[in-house]
């Protein structure tokens, strides 16, 4: 008898935890696909579309400017690890001499070795 108390009082005092978090689940669960209605109507839109592309075009357009810097003057850092940039780096290392990337100042040696130069003045080569 005590044991079925016992359990009764647990299901009366768990019941509305029970039921807070299915509450709380299902708002969360409804907040979710109202975002997900909200952006699959705002992505339909031609206004936001628009805005997508003038973004898209800046950015691509900052991008462009960005390598035309980084292919005229080797002191200015490359800090990527793009394709491009590793094309940019090597480039600017057969032109001027010196590239600095990620950071660090490379430059090519007489015989064409690829080198830093460490903090008491050594040549660290590279490749």
């Amino acid at each position: 008898m005590e044991g079925i108390v016992a359990l009764a009082l647990l299901i009366i005092l768990l019941l509305p935890l029970g039921l807070i978090i299915l509450f709380r689940r299902g708002l969360r669960l409804s907040r979710e696909r109202a975002r997900s209605i909200a952006y699959s109507a705002k992505s339909k839109d031609p206004k936001y579309i628009a805005e997508q592309e003038e973004r898209k075009k800046k950015e691509e357009q900052f991008i462009r400017e960005l390598h035309k810097k980084w292919e005229t003057d080797p002191d200015v850092d490359i800090a990527s690890i793009s394709d491009k940039a590793m094309e940019i780096h090597m480039d600017r290392l057969r032109k001027f001499g010196r590239s600095k990337h990620l950071g660090d100042m490379y430059y090519v040696g007489s015989k064409g070795g690829i080198y830093t130069i460490s903090s008491n003045g050594t040549r660290n080569y590279k490749y």
